[in-house]
């Protein structure tokens, strides 16, 4: 069972993923958009292969607080 900042988290990384897919659908070919949304998309979809294998989050990294 995930903990309220584990699922405020993953809602986060859920928008973070479906603005990024979103920007990448409609950048013109070959921009500077294009290139960043693939780049923000790729990086977080590697972070979810490592929280699947159980390698992320990193020992001694936390989830964010709204208090910080």
């Amino acid at each position: 069972m995930f903990n309220r900042q584990q699922k405020d988290d993953g809602a986060r990384s859920h928008r973070l993923l479906q603005s990024a897919q979103d920007l990448y659908d409609y950048a013109e070919p070959d921009s500077s958009e294009e290139e960043f949304a693939a780049t923000v998309y790729g990086s977080m979809k590697a972070q979810i292969r490592a929280e699947i294998a159980g390698t992320y989050p990193p020992k001694g990294h936390d989830y964010p607080r709204r208090d910080r």
